[in-house]
Formats: C-alpha cells, structure tokens, sequence
C-alpha cells in the first residue's frame, strides 16, 4: 500500500512539474488554469457562490456527459445538463457532481482570441483510494470584456464536456 501511495505522488508531482512547465511561461495560460483549479475545487466543496463567480454560461446545455464502450473511443451516449441543473446538483449533498476526488494529467492549454480550451485526462475516486471511472474533461472558457472582470478573474468556464472513457482504458 505505501509503495502505491507513493507511486501515485510521484507520478502526481512529475504531472504537475509539466503542467506547470506548459503553464508558467504565458500568463493568459496561468489565469485559464487558475479557474480550472478553482472550478474542480468549487465543484468537490460543493461551493455554489465561487462557482457562480467563475462560470459565464448560463445556456440550456452547459455540461455535457459522454460514454464509450469500447477501446475504438467510440462515442455511444451523452446526456447533459443545463447550468441551473448542474448548479442544484453541485449544491445537494446527495448531487452527482462533487462526489469525486478528481486527478488530472494530460493537459493541454489552448488559447484562441477571447477563448480558451483545457482538455485534461481525469481519474475519479470515490472513496479516497479506488477508481470509480476516468476520461477527459474538454473545457472551453470565454474571456471576460474588459469592464466585466468579476472577482480578478478574466476567464470563465462557458462549456464542459465530460468523456468517460471504458473500465479497460482506465489503466
């Protein structure tokens, strides 16, 4: 057990030495992934009021969850949900979202004009220690007009695709 929590850190602090490499030469890069934080962090507290701070959309379809049944990634089913239906989720207890301990690795910082997309391999745990599932997170972020930087962040989550990948890919 100690040689795999110790396995975990390791291959945990090289992913973010990387990140952090990818990160920390372009500023726009670290203020996208300062939000990344806080939305995952928001999300696992069930923070609806810094949520709120750092999300822009509020349109009919803001987090989308797809399904693949096979090692092809072949896309077999989604299901998604408006902010205000995520938003209620993440603040009841017993809500899907928050329920997981996330771990990401992977990422890749994309900045487009006014947006940016994060792409980042995740691993849920349920209960500290087992995986429940892992996949990707696809995030766009929307920048913030210059007389609309609410709370010193210029980014803001406007879409989240979420794609679980199948038990034989989360190792």
């Amino acid at each position: 057990m100690r040689r795999l929590n110790l396995a975990i850190l390791v291959s945990l602090l090289f992913n973010c030495c990387n990140l952090w490499a990818q990160v920390s030469a372009d500023p726009a890069k670290q203020s996208v992934f300062k939000v990344f934080e806080l939305f995952f962090e928001s999300m696992q507290n069930r923070d609806t009021v810094s949520l709120k701070k750092i999300i822009r959309s509020q349109s009919s379809v803001f987090f989308m969850s797809w399904k693949t049944e096979s090692e092809d990634m072949i896309i077999t089913g989604g299901g998604g949900g408006s902010f205000k239906g995520f938003m209620n989720s993440v603040g009841n207890p017993d809500g899907m979202y928050g329920k997981c301990r996330n771990e990401f690795n992977d990422f890749e910082i994309h900045l487009y004009e006014g947006i940016a997309i994060v792409s980042a391999k995740y691993w849920c745990f349920l209960d500290g220690i087992n995986k429940n599932n892992c996949g990707r997170y696809i995030i766009q972020f929307q920048k913030s007009p210059n007389n609309d930087v609410e709370e010193g962040f210029e980014w803001k989550v406007s879409k989240v695709d979420r794609i679980v990948f199948n038990k034989g890919l989360c190792d």
